[in-house]
């Protein structure tokens, strides 16, 4: 019996510092979207490398090389590449939070967001590009790796 309490106090010591241990995002991250859907239309990005600085509860991030934005609709497919994209967001515990830049054929950051959950070195969670019209918005899912 006295094993079984012991054993269950060390996983709850475990658990408990692995929640409250410090967060630190500084690094190369690869971000893939994927899903990006408005109806019919639905875009993906296959890979972009981002890196991220991270101070506080705060980060900001900007894009290494270029990145593909592939959109479908119906049988036509449009590709549009980009570079120099940027991040900025912040961490709580282990949601993360983060605002784009400009996705092509997006608006501006204010209508580009994401919300994930970090677990090791993998965020995942799910993210909305307001279209360059301004009336809907694509939503989606993305997985964020860290690479180094």
């Amino acid at each position: 019996m006295k094993r079984w309490v012991a054993a269950i106090a060390l996983l709850a010591l475990v658990n408990c510092s692995e929640s409250t241990a410090p967060v630190n995002l500084s690094g190369t991250w690869r971000i893939v979207f994927v899903d990006m859907t408005e109806g019919a239309f639905v875009c993906n990005i296959e890979a972009v490398d981002m890196r991220i600085v991270h101070s506080g509860g705060s980060f900001t991030g900007t894009q290494l090389g270029p990145a593909v934005r592939v959109c479908v609709q119906d049988q036509s497919t449009v590709n549009a590449a980009f570079n120099g994209e940027t991040i900025s967001g912040a961490i709580d515990g282990r949601t993360v939070t983060f605002a784009l830049g400009v996705v092509p054929g997006t608006q501006d950051a204010g209508g580009n967001s994401a919300a994930g959950t970090l677990a090791g070195d993998v965020i995942t969670g799910s993210a909305s590009w307001l279209d360059s019209s301004g009336s809907s918005s694509l939503v989606g899912s993305f997985t964020a790796t860290r690479l180094q």
